[in-house]
């Protein structure tokens, strides 16, 4: 099984209105193999960008408009992916996982029609697996322990360490939602 961790960070909670700022994680082959990804670009022109995400995310105006153009980044996203599967077989494709998932998918689906490529369902499997529903299913009985249910304060709660000042940077925080899922699952098998 073909995995990859996703994290983006973004210009706002809207992916019809806001754009992909960074799109990072690691891509996990099934052959041992453990292979980082981090990319930047630059918000599209229709993008709406609000300073409460960028504060959020650590990034200034000044530094997106430095981010390579959003279809650059997406050619070097996508040839990346194609090292991995192929996208004409529909039984060769990734297992999309996130924490909040279909956040991250959703921002992903719709940055590849605003570039014009239809083909995000040539990558990924659907459903993704959302990490953060795992998280929940294994604390069911202990939920209302936690104050909130962000992905560091439930990493902490499993007792993995958590990096404050590196929060937020999607490259940081899918190498966290990889750890708690291979935590939480304990490197099973999710099927026989």
């Amino acid at each position: 099984m073909k995995k990859i961790f996703v994290d983006v960070e973004t210009t706002g909670l809207n992916p019809k209105t806001n754009g992909v700022i960074q799109i990072s994680g690691f891509i996990v082959p099934g052959d041992g193999r453990v292979v980082p990804f981090d990319f930047h670009c630059k918000p599209l022109t229709i993008d709406h960008v609000e300073d409460k995400a960028l504060e959020v995310n650590n990034t200034t105006h000044t530094q997106i408009s430095s981010f390579p153009i959003a279809m650059e980044t997406k050619h070097r996203f996508t040839e990346l992916l194609d090292n991995y599967i192929n996208k004409y077989n529909k039984r060769d494709k990734f297992i999309f996982i996130g924490y909040n998932a279909p956040f991250d998918e959703s921002f992903i689906r719709v940055w590849f029609e605003k570039l014009d490529d239809p083909y995000f369902g040539s990558y990924f499997f659907y459903p993704s697996i959302d990490v953060m529903n795992l998280a929940v299913f294994k604390l069911l009985e202990r939920r209302d322990e936690l104050e909130n249910f962000k992905l560091s304060t439930v990493c902490t709660f499993f007792g993995l360490e958590v990096i404050e000042e590196q929060l937020h940077d999607s490259l940081y925080d899918a190498e966290l939602t990889m750890k708690l899922f291979n935590l939480l699952t304990k490197g099973e098998v999710l099927c026989p």
